[in-house]
């Protein structure tokens, strides 16, 4: 790795000149001359976006996700590359957000000490099924260490080789975990939304046809959503790791010798689920009907699913409704 493209890593990471040079082995001085020949200055990198830009990025993040606090919101902006001084964030949370600002002040979360030896040493295994009602099922995992999800998603079975698969993409991101340890409980932020599209006639969970809208059109919704709370959480920054994001925790310590794992594709091949040391619990799940390749070419061209352009619940809600119709119409006539 080229010294500007090691330097671009450990400020994409967040690291300060001071930690920086240690790892470069290297003066202060010499990174704060580096990084102004490189344009790696933090007022290279931060201060490109203006106030009200800042406060429509803020509002979005909050609309898609309500419960976001400062440092989640950082993380979220730092994992698409923008970077924010936590000034200037903190004054556009107060401008778009004062009463969620009061509120979270007013919540005080006390978390118990838990050590791990280092990144991999055990990761969680977490099926949530607060979804299944819906045929939705939640795979997740977490490094014990570095607290990073390892793997984060959604899937319409609780079938042993899906979460399997889930597992093995966290293995080939993150390297293999010597223990794995299988955790429950969980809440879903789409619980109280498919509730109410029940409660207003628009949603019949005995209609096979209303499940399968509701799959083809919020199984990628909720993806989604995972994924940018898979991305938020890793740069967000954890207090009690002396405000150390996820991923500094991470490389951190394998820079300073601590062994991961690392399986290649070929490999995986062979990696067995028994081996995984974790067992999936069994949920029935049933089979919907299945739409021939004419019909599913036709729902495709009607709705082409932009993920990005559905944030806002009430677009999410008319978007079903109109598949939902789209899907009654083709299949029964």
């Amino acid at each position: 790795m080229s010294e500007r493209n090691q330097l671009a890593h450990l400020v994409g990471l967040g690291y300060t000149n001071k930690i920086i040079a240690e790892m470069m082995g290297v003066s202060v001085k010499s990174v704060k001359n580096l990084r102004k020949s490189f344009n790696l200055r933090k007022k290279d990198i931060c201060g490109q976006v203006t106030d009200p830009q800042l406060d429509e990025m803020v509002t979005a993040a909050l609309t898609r996700n309500p419960n976001y606090g400062e440092k989640m919101v950082h993380g979220l902006l730092a994992s698409k590359g923008i970077k924010v001084q936590r000034q200037r964030l903190r004054q556009s949370l107060r401008r778009v957000d004062p009463q969620g600002v009061e509120r979270r002040k007013a919540t005080t979360l006390h978390r118990r000490q838990y050590h791990v030896e280092g990144p991999n040493s055990v990761w969680h295994i977490d099926g949530n099924h607060k979804l299944i009602r819906w045929r939705f099922v939640i795979h997740g995992g977490i490094d014990g260490y570095s607290r990073i999800p390892v793997f984060l998603r959604c899937a319409s079975n609780n079938r042993a080789e899906t979460m399997l698969s889930s597992f093995q993409r966290g293995v080939l991101d993150f390297g293999l975990p010597a223990k794995v340890r299988s955790d429950k409980g969980g809440a879903s932020t789409y619980y109280t939304l498919f509730s109410k599209l029940e409660d207003d006639g628009q949603l019949d969970i005995a209609d096979d046809i209303d499940l399968m809208a509701l799959h083809l059109v919020f199984l990628p919704i909720i993806n989604d959503h995972l994924g940018i709370f898979q991305r938020s959480h890793m740069h967000h920054k954890i207090r009690t790791a002396n405000n150390k994001t996820p991923l500094q925790l991470y490389h951190t310590a394998i820079d300073e010798g601590h062994h991961v794992d690392v399986i290649s594709e070929e490999e995986m091949e062979h990696y067995r689920h028994q081996d995984a040391g974790f067992v999936a619990d069994a949920v029935n799940v049933p089979n919907g009907i299945q739409l021939t390749e004419d019909q599913q070419a036709a729902f495709t061209r009607e709705f082409n699913l932009d993920v990005s352009a559905l944030r806002l619940e009430q677009d999410q809600i008319s978007y079903f409704v109109a598949a939902k119709d789209f899907l009654h119409n083709i299949l029964n006539n």
